[in-house]
């Protein structure tokens, strides 16, 4: 059964429908496909290229731009918004990025904190407030 959540001010409601796991972690798949080709294609001189900032900056700008998800996440229809229904800035994004470290040193316990809450949020989303959501029209405005 999906998951819901829905986002109210004075004027409107808008609803949106969370991610599955299952896309979010395929999602993963592509986008640690995509950031490991510079370091596999890099010239043999260059292959101390620390992979961390290629990533940092590849999550990062990705989802605090317009379209709000990395190339795996718009293959699989997902992107990343605030716990409050907004865009996330480059400095969330960073923050998002840099908190997922604890879910892959501590894997699996932190993941399965996804299953366990009513937002689907793995640790790094619960602790930069933020929500990943099914891409659709721009929400179900009430």
């Amino acid at each position: 059964m999906a998951k819901l959540v829905t986002f109210s001010d004075d004027f409107e409601s808008t609803t949106y429908q969370l991610a599955p796991f299952g896309k979010r972690a395929v999602a993963r798949i592509i986008d640690l496909a995509i950031v490991s080709v510079p370091i596999m294609i890099a010239p043999a001189d260059m292959l101390g290229l620390p992979l961390l900032p290629v990533a940092w900056l590849y999550w990062a700008i990705f989802q605090s731009s317009q379209q709000h998800a990395t190339i795996g996440q718009r293959a699989l229809g997902i992107r990343v918004i605030s716990k409050h229904g907004n865009r996330v800035n480059f400095l969330r994004a960073t923050h998002r990025h840099f908190t997922d470290y604890l879910n892959v040193f501590l894997f699996p316990t932190l993941y399965i904190m996804f299953f366990l809450n009513k937002y689907n949020q793995c640790a790094h989303d619960y602790l930069s407030n933020c929500l990943v959501i099914e891409e659709g029209e721009e929400g179900q405005t009430h």
